[in-house]
């Protein structure tokens, strides 16, 4: 063993093992987590962005197919059709039979429309015409 003259430090190989093994785990960390993280934030003040985030990869045939079912069974159809378009937009296949349904809804819906504002238009003839 050499004898360690003042001022100089030892540092034996048994603690930069550990110092080095540890430095290269953080390294390997860091190229999965940092991009991640980038992704993650990069989207925070674009709402856009932000609901793309949110849908990669949770938005399927199956998640599709039973909100667009929900929306239909509570009678909505313009949820039906935001569903039907998202679904369009991200790739994600639809049941024919599902997408006909949602616009023979939307069709009935739109037809309730019309005739609600002839009676609205009737109503307000009726009451603007002279006695």
């Amino acid at each position: 063993m050499q004898e360690q003259q003042p001022g100089q430090s030892v540092v034996r190989r048994s603690h930069v093992l550990p110092a080095v093994l540890a430095a290269v785990l953080l390294a390997a960390i860091a190229v999965f987590a940092v991009p991640q993280a980038f992704h993650a934030f990069a989207g925070m003040n674009d709402p856009d962005r932000a609901v793309d985030n949110a849908l990669d990869g949770k938005l399927d045939s199956s998640v599709a197919t039973r909100e667009i079912n929900g929306a239909l069974a509570s009678g909505d159809a313009d949820l039906a059709q935001s569903f039907v378009a998202l679904a369009a937009e991200r790739h994600v296949t639809l049941d024919p039979a599902l997408t006909d349904a949602v616009k023979a809804a939307s069709g009935e819906r739109r037809g309730r429309q019309r005739a609600a504002q002839g009676v609205e238009l009737r109503a307000r003839f009726r009451h603007r015409r002279p006695r």
